[in-house]
């Protein structure tokens, strides 16, 4: 008996580290972020992820939107948290098109159709999108739908 909930104890933990380590962007999976890079600002909020078979949501303040010149940056905002949740890193060139939905903003990715990262204050119901996000999206020539 106490083999069972020790085997399963170790098996929730390899799974729980292992599934959330994904990473949506081509770029990503090869690794370009420079490993100790500024972003240009970031905003800390709630996020989900419809990637892959296992949805992830965090909700605020766990998450963090960090913008950066090649693109953007969802994962946590909490140091001790980084390894239990998903990051995603999508190059400007990479998100097909930002939707504003009603708690937040949407990305969807062009490699992958159907997967989204989901970014937002969820307390407050169509927030704007933050004014220097929306130039940076504009300058880069991502469309986005209102």
């Amino acid at each position: 008996m106490i083999y069972a909930s020790v085997g399963g104890a170790v098996l929730a933990i390899c799974l729980f580290a292992l599934l959330p380590r994904r990473r949506i962007g081509a770029w990503s999976q090869q690794g370009a972020s420079i490993e100790g890079e500024r972003p240009i600002f970031g905003i800390v909020g709630g996020a989900s992820w419809r990637t892959g078979l296992v949805p992830w949501t965090a909700t605020p303040p766990l998450a963090r939107l960090d913008v950066y010149a090649w693109g953007i940056k969802i994962g946590s905002s909490v140091r001790i948290l980084r390894w239990s949740m998903p990051t995603t890193e999508l190059r400007w060139e990479e998100i097909a098109a930002v939707r504003r939905i009603r708690m937040g903003i949407q990305f969807e990715v062009k490699a992958r159709p159907g997967e989204c990262v989901r970014f937002g204050m969820f307390m407050q119901p169509h927030p704007e999108i933050d004014p220097r996000l929306r130039q940076l999206l504009t300058q880069s020539g991502v469309p986005i739908e209102e």
